[in-house]
C-alpha cells in the first residue's frame, strides 16, 4: 500500500542518501 511504500522509501533515503551525499562531497573535494 502507498503509505507503507512511503515509509520504506523514507527509511531507504535516511539510510543511504546521507552517506552517499558525504561520499560525493568527499570525492568532489579531492
Amino acid at each position: 500500500d502507498p503509505a507503507r511504500l512511503r515509509v520504506v522509501l523514507n527509511e531507504f533515503w535516511d539510510r543511504y542518501q546521507k552517506p552517499l551525499f558525504i561520499v560525493e562531497n568527499g570525492l568532489g573535494a579531492i
